[in-house]
């Protein structure tokens, strides 16, 4: 597809906007879009839209005072700026990021295709994440007995990481 407003380059960005009840669809190159996005108040930033998104999430899921233990930032400080300052702010904001990254991916695991290079739905990273959330879901539903069965699990899996080890194929 050609770019609408030059004709000359392979259209790359793809805008569609709903006014008035109409439709209205644009396709584009990305100098275009450039042009375009410096008309309606500069480049497009994924921060200012997850800062968005995380202003819209009610403040009672996060206290905006908690502090990330690593970097000291506050969700107060994502929720402005929609920038993390560490790795460890997944986890200590793990309440308020999930509604945020549903309402951008629809999800929060990762549900699309993986690239065949390398086998990531069976690695061992992943199995932790999906032991772990299984863990919170069977507690919140009261399933003790599950819940220590998946405990013990993952105790087994994060010990033999530890060691060395991959991580207990059958």
């Amino acid at each position: 597809m050609i770019c609408e407003i030059c004709g000359k380059h392979e259209a790359t960005v793809h805008v569609t906007e709903i006014e008035s009840g109409q439709l209205h669809e644009t396709h584009m190159c990305e100098d275009c879009a450039r042009k375009q996005g410096e008309k309606i108040g500069g480049p497009f930033s994924w921060a200012d839209l997850l800062a968005g998104l995380a202003s819209a999430v009610s403040e009672s899921v996060v206290d905006p005072a908690v502090k990330c233990p690593r970097c000291e930032r506050s969700y107060a400080d994502f929720r402005k700026t929609g920038r993390l300052g560490c790795p460890e702010c997944y986890s200590t904001f793990e309440d308020g990021l999930l509604p945020v990254i549903r309402r951008v991916h629809g999800a929060t695991m990762h549900t699309g295709r993986c690239p065949t290079c390398k086998a990531v739905e069976g690695s061992p990273a992943t199995r932790l994440a999906e032991l772990r959330r299984m863990l919170r879901e069977a507690v919140a539903a009261e399933k003790y007995e599950e819940a220590a069965r998946l405990r013990d699990s993952l105790r087994e899996m994060e010990r033999k990481l530890e060691g060395g080890e991959e991580g207990g194929k059958s």
